[in-house]
């Protein structure tokens, strides 16, 4: 038997794009037998099983969802839907806060367990709990949020600020003038929270140039075409002894243990190249990590070690310890603060370094 058409003319299978492949068994068996149609149909049905399987998967590129192994990115508001359930510990808690229908959130959560391929909750009589998966998922969940909050709220109020403004400082910077350089800046942002890392000049440079800390107090000249820099303050150097030791002069001292600093350090650097030049090649070296044990051994009369004065002040002034000056160009070192150039400045380094501008600092 021959037909003119099918009676089941027209299927509109929707496609994962949300677009419509029109079907038409008419197209395919108007001239055809029955038999023929019966197996368009099933083509056509075929079609829409595998649709409907694949629904949680449609418009993937809107939603973030992918099947799971496919990868793919996760939409902001699953995360959102995931915090909530995992905070209150009740999907149906959960969806009245969302305004969500509980069926549709309970859906949502099993699709992002399925992309993630773990399993995020256990579910109970009463509610869920986290798996071991879902807390570390959480905290990074809430990180994310958290993080995307605080750029929403710095666009809003006109800033480019990050949360955190890393400071690196030789340990003689940190314990004299990096303080108040640091108490005003604080008051005016204390939104930006400060991180300080002391370490000698030639790492703080390496961490600066490598983009783990945001920029640094140095000692010595910069040369490196990444880094620009602003000249804060001229130190005075000395050489320093304990009280109890009668006056001596320099070229004495020199003739002491010298405590040091580790390789990198700009102070050793500059004793170095000043006993070189003046002949002395027999000196011994004590080598310490911590400016404050140097000054405790100087003070129990262990050696003699060249630092900027403006450290040791306070050891002075309370007669702890004594210095003598020392000739140039070995006596005074100009500081600088470095940072990376880049072509967008984060506006806390940018108010940080105008700061630096407006007042005097010099030591020397």
């Amino acid at each position: 038997m021959r037909v003119s058409a099918c009676k089941s003319a027209h299927f509109g299978i929707p496609t994962l794009y949300g677009k419509t492949e029109e079907g038409t068994c008419e197209s395919f068996c108007a001239l055809g037998d029955f038999p023929q149609i019966a197996l368009r149909e099933r083509v056509c049905e075929e079609k829409r099983r595998k649709y409907v399987k694949d629904a949680p998967y449609a418009r993937s590129y809107q939603t973030g969802l992918r099947r799971p192994g496919e990868g793919g990115i996760l939409d902001l508001e699953y995360l959102r839907y995931f915090t909530t359930v995992a905070t209150l510990k009740n999907v149906s808690l959960a969806a009245k806060k969302l305004q969500y229908a509980q069926s549709n959130l309970s859906t949502r959560m099993k699709q992002l367990e399925e992309q993630l391929g773990v399993k995020l909750f256990l579910r109970q009589a009463h509610g869920v709990v986290l798996t071991e998966q879902g807390e570390v998922f959480l905290h990074y969940a809430q990180k994310i949020l958290q993080e995307l909050d605080e750029a929403k709220s710095a666009v809003r109020l006109g800033r480019v600020c990050k949360g955190t403004l890393a400071i690196g400082a030789m340990e003689s910077a940190a314990v004299s003038f990096v303080p108040q350089l640091l108490a005003p800046f604080h008051a005016s942002h204390p939104e930006i929270a400060l991180k300080v890392q002391t370490a000698v000049s030639k790492t703080c440079l390496t961490k600066v140039m490598q983009g783990e800390l945001d920029c640094a107090f140095v000692a010595g000249p910069t040369t490196a075409p990444e880094l620009a820099s602003l000249t804060i303050r001229t130190e005075k150097l000395v050489l320093l002894y304990s009280k109890g030791d009668p006056q001596a002069s320099y070229a004495e001292l020199l003739q002491r243990p010298l405590l040091v600093l580790p390789q990198g350090c700009t102070y050793r650097s500059i004793l170095e190249r000043w006993l070189a030049d003046l002949g002395i090649f027999s000196t011994s070296y004590i080598e310490f990590v911590s400016l404050g044990a140097i000054l405790a051994s100087i003070c129990a009369g262990l050696g003699t070690a060249l630092f900027p004065l403006g450290a040791i002040q306070l050891f002075a002034d309370h007669e702890l310890l004594d210095y003598v000056e020392i000739p140039e160009p070995y006596g005074s070192v100009a500081i600088q603060f470095v940072w990376r150039r880049t072509e967008f400045m984060d506006k806390g380094l940018q108010s940080f370094i105008e700061l630096l501008q407006q007042g005097d600092h010099d030591d020397a």
